[in-house]
């Protein structure tokens, strides 16, 4: 006997097991322009250094903050935001001139201007005159008053000069009393002299070297600067994103490819099998054949009567025996579980079956499955350490969010004692009402821009962006609707609009103004909005990502 090949029906329940999602689109994100980045982009830019070499890098919140603005467009934002986020920094004269521009103007307004109109005050120019002469330039002097109070060279030559200014220091209120007023001078000297470093700095002479002026042309600088890094970011995140599509994509072909040949060969082996099926057939001695069947007519019929079937008969359990219990276990427990709003709350009971304590009990729980906008808890956690026999204790466990279900593991005695998964019983409900703003980006796109609104479940919003190719250039604008699913988070939307502007075809030049239309799809996740999205023209089709907060 020749034995079966199962080559073939292994690859064929290969085949059938495959998941559709193998050649589908690719589960990873898209790549969008990240804050942070474009806040780094932003400072090296302007400063030469990195926040890191300036001791910024550890403010996250404040960097994605600034670079929100940055890749808004709002570039006078961005500089506003990085000047008052590293005015009150002591990183000395490395920092952004935006920064060190609005603490001098702190100080101008805390000392009734004196910093920002010192030029006019022939008292303080003598003491800045006197200062430079005694101590040098400024770049060799403190950076800061604390720096300053502690170098005695630089105390003793304040000391001798700022004591006229006590009284007009008080007088004003800018001073309570002589230690304070020191402090305050101190501190105008020094923004003093900042000034009039960057006059130098930017050029300004004259009659040109006025607070105003000097913020003028930081504020230019450092806007310049600001669109020059969103430029930097879009352009990096839309490489990588292209990068991304490419590496699907070639998956994708691998991967049909692969299957093309695996149906080749199962195709190849099933023929092999056909053709020794064959053979076999042929090599088998006929047999005599069987005897006829009987015609209807010869067919006897006997009627019997079928038993009626017997009932098992039950047997009811006396109400004052216990269950059985699994020999050697020790511990019996269970978890009830309750919805609550956007969460599952479990009520454990643990009891100790055994005629000797738990010691050292415990009880972990994690999450059954992947997650990503929830978590897991303690409603009142076990703080039993002992319990003892026969002995009960309860206490409450929370699934909240997208969490599934919770897996409990029960320890006492050095070792693990059992466990258990029940799954969660809440339905989501999320809120994402609110308006949000934010950036598309695609191939051929530029400029892109997203305002959405959410309300309940509605979904409504618009969109604006360039789109340039070899042979066009236009406007592109719409407004799309569409809904929210508050249980999963996601957003499905259809959007439409038109297209103006110039094309190119066949040497001759045209206007623009067609009709476009698309779809978009996202997920609400920890307040922001992400996704994909698709659309164009009759003639032009493209697509890309979005993201808004």
């Amino acid at each position: 006997m020749k034995k079966t090949k199962w080559f073939p029906v292994l690859l064929a329940a290969v085949l059938v097991l495959l998941p559709v999602g193998s050649f589908a689109e690719p589960a990873d994100e898209p790549v969008v322009p990240d804050p942070v980045q474009a806040a780094n982009n932003f400072i090296t830019g302007l400063t030469g250094n990195s926040p890191a070499a300036l001791g910024l890098a550890a403010d996250a919140g404040d960097l994605a903050s600034i670079g929100e603005a940055v890749l808004k467009g709002d570039f006078s934002g961005a500089a506003e935001k990085l000047g008052n986020f590293t005015a009150g920094k002591i990183i000395g004269y490395t920092a952004p001139a935006i920064g060190q521009i609005i603490a001098i103007g702190n100080m101008g307004k805390m000392a009734g201007d004196a910093a920002v109109t010192w030029v006019g005050q022939k008292n303080f120019e003598k003491i800045y005159n006197t200062m430079l002469e005694t101590v040098g330039p400024v770049e060799k002097w403190p950076k800061t008053r604390e720096e300053a109070m502690k170098n005695e060279f630089f105390q003793a030559t304040m000391a001798a000069e700022y004591r006229y200014l006590e009284t007009y220091l008080i007088e004003r209120g800018f001073a309570a009393n002589r230690a304070e007023a020191e402090k305050v001078a101190v501190d105008m000297i020094l923004a003093k002299g900042n000034f009039e470093r960057l006059c130098d700095e930017y050029g300004l002479k004259g009659k040109d070297r006025t607070y105003e002026k000097l913020q003028r042309e930081v504020r230019i600088e450092a806007e310049v600067a600001a669109e020059i890094a969103r430029e930097r970011e879009t352009a990096r995140a839309e490489r990588l994103e292209q990068e991304r599509l490419e590496k699907a994509e070639a998956e994708q072909q691998a991967a049909a490819e692969n299957k093309l040949d695996l149906e080749a060969e199962l195709a190849a082996e099933m023929a092999a099998l056909e053709k020794e099926k064959e053979q076999i057939l042929s090599e088998k001695p006929l047999e005599k054949p069987l005897k006829p069947a009987p015609k209807p007519e010869g067919v006897v019929v006997v009627e019997t009567k079928q038993e009626p079937e017997s009932k098992p008969k039950t047997v009811e359990k006396p109400t004052d025996v216990p269950e059985k219990t699994e020999p050697g276990r020790v511990l019996a427990w269970s978890i009830s579980p309750s919805a609550g709003t956007d969460q599952t709350v479990f009520a454990v009971t643990v009891t100790n079956l055994s005629n000797k304590p738990v010691t050292g009990f415990s009880c972990s729980i994690d999450s059954t499955g992947p997650y990503s906008d929830g978590g897991v808890g303690w409603g009142t956690s076990p703080s039993f350490s002992t319990i003892g026999p026969g002995e009960s204790i309860t206490f409450t466990a929370l699934a909240m969010g997208d969490v599934k279900g919770l897996l409990f593991s029960f320890s006492g005695n050095g070792k693990l004692l059992g466990s258990d998964s029940v799954s969660s019983v809440h339905t989501r409900k999320i809120n994402a009402d609110g308006r949000y703003s934010g950036v598309i980006s695609g191939q051929g796109i530029s400029g892109g821009k997203l305002n959405m609104t959410i309300s309940g479940t509605k979904v409504t919003g618009s969109i604006a962006a360039r789109y340039s190719d070899p042979n066009q250039n236009v406007s592109i604008g719409g407004s799309l609707t569409g809904s929210f699913d508050p249980v999963t988070g996601a957003i499905s939307a259809s959007w439409a609009g038109t297209a103006t502007g110039k094309l190119i075809y066949q040497g001759e030049h045209y206007d623009v103004d067609e009709p476009l239309k698309g779809t978009l799809q996202g997920i609400f996740k920890k307040g922001i909005l992400a996704g994909s999205w698709t659309g164009g023209s009759d003639y032009v089709s493209t697509g890309g990502s979005w993201q808004a907060k």
